[in-house]
């Protein structure tokens, strides 16, 4: 890219260069070797062009910055959690919403309704926060009391959204250098953040009941909905052979559902919880365990009745 263009440039984000094509295609016909070549008179010309269109642009320009920084740190887009029947019937703007970031929550939504029934048995101020613990309450991670900063040192920049076929997306550790280990067993890894809604508020899978572990017999005090608000770790993806689990902790000031590893995690591994065992119908569930049961019984089926006998005698 010529540095007389990039200089030229000024008042927009460098994100713009992301979103120039490497190669000259239909119906543009622009590339970054065409823009390499350009001298001031075209410059000029492509700088007044891009003025008439400078809210356009400057939204391009936001959306060539977050490719960027995709690359560095994992993000995902709105277009990935929605579906979508054809792109050809969405406007301009529905597009560019498609490509903003979706906005994870930091922490749990709690919005007080005149609905909320209280909770039997519940000895604090109504309505308050279900999750909000006394002040006198420990950490389970590091047992200071109060706020103690434990979620802002939990682990950043340590797993990718990957697709993963018919299970659809899920998430992959991620180590700072290939085949390392990325979640030592027992670490913490993530908090499952969602919006606090009254029991027994929606029946989706997306609803998890949530559980204060500091009350004797833990009782279920809400549910957590992840399905509109939430963040990355609500893709994690159901396995028989789970190699982390989703469990009440009391940290910093309030209780919350941890993702923990519950065994090493190394890098490329898929991050997995059990969904419990009534979640799937029988042979419903698409996990690599259940997945290459299933093939081993195709096979099975297809071998000679005779070479069936012998591999039964064997066993």
């Amino acid at each position: 890219m010529d540095f007389t263009l990039i200089k030229s440039l000024k008042g927009f984000s460098p994100g713009l260069l992301c979103v120039i094509p490497l190669t000259s295609k239909d119906p543009y016909r622009i590339s970054q070797d065409l823009c390499h070549k350009m001298g001031e008179p075209s410059i000029d010309a492509f700088l007044a062009l891009i003025e008439q269109q400078r809210p356009l642009v400057e939204s391009l320009c936001k959306i060539g910055t977050r490719i960027q920084h995709m690359f560095l740190n994992d993000m995902e887009f709105e277009f990935e959690s929605r579906r979508i029947s054809s792109l050809d019937k969405c406007t301009e703007e529905q597009l560019l919403s498609l490509l903003q970031p979706v906005s994870y929550l930091e922490t749990n939504v709690y919005e007080p309704q005149d609905d909320w029934p209280q909770q039997t048995g519940w000895e604090e101020d109504w309505p308050v926060d279900p999750t909000l613990v006394p002040p006198d309450t420990p950490c389970d991670l590091c047992h200071a009391t109060g706020d103690c900063g434990c979620l802002s040192s939990l682990p950043k920049n340590r797993h990718h959204i990957i697709c993963y076929g018919g299970r659809g997306r899920g998430i992959q550790a991620h180590a700072t250098y290939r085949g390392g280990l990325v979640f030592s067993k027992g670490e913490y890894i993530g908090e499952l953040t969602g919006e606090l809604k009254p029991l027994n508020w929606s029946r989706d899978c997306m609803a998890v009941d949530f559980r204060r572990p500091d009350i004797y017999d833990e009782p279920v005090v809400c549910q957590l909905y992840c399905k509109e608000r939430s963040n990355w770790v609500r893709l994690v993806n159901h396995s028989c052979e789970p190699c982390a689990v989703l469990i009440a902790n009391i940290v910093s000031g309030k209780a919350r559902i941890m993702l923990r590893a519950s065994r090493d995690i190394w890098d490329g591994t898929e991050l997995t919880i059990s969904y419990g065992s009534g979640f799937f119908k029988r042979d419903d569930c698409l996990c690599e365990r259940c997945e290459a049961r299933s093939k081993r019984a195709e096979t099975t089926l297809r071998m000679p009745e005779v070479y069936r006998q012998s591999l039964r005698l064997r066993e």
